[in-house]
């Protein structure tokens, strides 16, 4: 068994590096060597069945330069680094001619510190490709122009880890935004003509009552496009972690279920409004007949 990033200690295992008989392997096996991105090759695609996905996925670094203190990205990855923004284009190109795809799930944890590397490049290039990742609440976003360079360069959706609507949770997650951030950036992606996707934590140790409804509040105010929400878990080699999990998984489960069905209403009501109206659609993927965008 390989806990956390896989190659470097992969490559000693089948090399005899390692010792023998033990079954678990980790980085300190390796004394905490980790890969160079800039050395890693593509996964050789060729002859799997890829009409079955919309979109084709890759990465442009590992791990976070930040901590949230209920993530466990640093824990696993170890230290932050990142691929760069030549390389990367050049290899989301190879993808598209190769496989010929157009839409890319980018699977960084966090896509913010090499947006605009990515959205120049891409945008001085006769090719079109699109991207979707996760980004990060944050001075870039606060200014609309950012988000109108990333929209230029291809980037179409947005998946946001904003977590909470209550200001001192987002500070005890160590968050370092506010709420009034979070409106703004919403309102520039959407300016920007960038698709957002948010994301909540239901059940941080400490949350009342009377948080979790102003996270209800704060989607009833906004009136978020789509919207993942889940319950939160203690992990272990997190700042969190000491805290404990002292809110019942009943309690999280009761509150999850309120939130999605908020949810429900306002997706509802929105694509009522839209009956009878012709629009453009940007198709993401298609179906059994179905076609989603």
């Amino acid at each position: 068994l390989i806990v956390g990033e896989g190659e470097v200690l992969f490559h000693e295992l089948l090399c005899g590096r390692l010792p023998e008989g033990q079954r678990v392997f980790t980085r300190e096996d390796t004394k905490g060597k980790m890969l160079d991105l800039t050395t890693a090759v593509l996964p050789d695609f060729e002859g799997l069945e890829l009409t079955f996905y919309p979109n084709m996925a890759t990465y442009s670094s590992r791990s976070c330069p930040f901590q949230c203190t209920f993530c466990t990205e640093t824990v696993y990855w170890g230290k932050y680094r990142k691929k760069p923004g030549k390389q990367i284009v050049k290899e989301l190109l190879h993808l598209h001619r190769t496989y010929n795809f157009q839409l890319f799930l980018m699977c960084d944890s966090l896509l913010t510190p090499v947006l605009n590397d990515l959205a120049k490049e891409f945008a001085a290039l006769p090719e079109t490709v699109y991207w979707d990742g996760y980004l990060r609440v944050d001075k870039h976003t606060c200014n609309i122009e950012t988000p109108l360079l990333w929209r230029q360069g291809g980037y179409y959706r947005a998946r946001l880890g904003v977590e909470s609507g209550s200001q001192r949770i987002l500070d005890e997650k160590d968050k370092q935004i506010t709420i009034d951030q979070i409106k703004t950036s919403i309102s520039n992606l959407a300016k920007a003509g960038i698709k957002t996707t948010t994301y909540w934590i239901i059940g941080y140790p400490g949350e009342t009552e009377k948080e979790f409804q102003a996270l209800l509040d704060f989607i009833e105010a906004m009136k978020f496009d789509h919207v993942g929400a889940f319950a939160y878990f203690q992990e272990q080699g997190t700042p969190a972690a000491p805290l404990g999990d002292p809110i019942s998984d009943e309690e999280k489960e009761e509150r999850l279920g309120r939130l999605m069905a908020l949810q429900q209403e306002i997706s509802l009501q929105k694509n009522q409004f839209l009956i009878g109206k012709t629009l453009d659609v940007f198709i993401e993927g298609y179906n059994e007949g179905i076609s989603v965008g």
